[in-house]
C-alpha cells in the first residue's frame, strides 16, 4: 500500500547533552529508502552552526541574547513538528533533554502519530511516557520501530486512531 510514501517525519533527538550521533545516518537513510518518508533531522539544520555562540553567551551570562537565540530555536523546531505528519523521538536513557520532551508532548497533543525509541530496551523508557503514549508506539530497538513502520506501510493498524491522518484524511482539499 505504501501509506508512508511522501509523509513528513520529524526526527526528534537530544542534541545539547548527547555524545553519540552515529545512529542518525542509518536511521534517516532507512526512513527515506524503505518507507519513502521525508525526514527533517534538526541536527542537520543550519541553526546548529551557532552552537559556539550559545556557549559564549552562557559563559558570559548574557541571558537576554541567549533567550532570544533559544526562542528562535524552539519556535523553528516546534513549527516544523507542527507541519510534520508524525514524529519519531529518540529517547536514550540517561541523556538530559528538554526539547525532545516538549516536541513529544506537542505532537501527542496534536493527535499525531508519536513514536518513541530508546535504542536498547523498551523497559528503559521513562515511566511517564507510558502514561500518555500508547505502549505500542514505544520501542526499545530501532529494528522494532522499522518493523512497525513496515506494518503501517502495508495498511495494518487501521484501527489505530493515531494513524487517521496518515490513512484516511483527504488532504487533497487542503491544496
Amino acid at each position: 500500500m505504501n501509506i508512508l510514501v511522501g509523509k513528513r517525519v520529524y526526527l526528534s533527538q537530544p542534541l545539547e547533552f548527547a555524545d553519540d550521533y552515529s545512529w542518525r545516518t542509518e536511521v534517516k537513510n532507512r526512513l527515506k529508502s524503505e518507507f519513502g518518508l521525508k525526514v527533517f533531522d534538526p541536527s542537520d539544520d543550519p541553526k546548529q552552526g551557532v552552537i559556539e555562540e550559545i556557549y559564549k553567551l552562557r559563559q558570559a551570562e548574557d541571558y537576554d541574547k541567549l533567550s532570544k537565540l533559544a526562542w528562535s530555536f524552539v519556535r523553528k523546531d516546534l513549527g516544523i513538528c507542527d507541519r510534520a505528519d508524525m514524529i519519531i523521538a529518540y529517547v536514550p536513557k540517561d541523556v538530559k533533554t528538554t526539547g525532545v520532551v516538549h516536541e513529544i508532548v506537542n505532537s501527542n497533543n496534536a493527535k499525531k502519530l508519536t513514536l518513541l525509541v530508546e535504542g536498547t530496551c523498551k523497559s528503559k523508557v521513562p515511566l511517564w511516557y507510558f502514561g500518555f503514549i500508547d505502549h505500542n508506539h514505544i520501542f526499545g530497538k530501532w529494528e522494532e520501530l522499522f518493523k512497525y513502520l513496515q506494518e503501517v506501510n502495508e495498511g495494518k493498524h487501521q484501527d489505530d486512531p493515531r494513524l487517521f491522518f496518515l490513512n484516511n484524511y483527504p488532504f487533497a482539499w487542503l491544496v
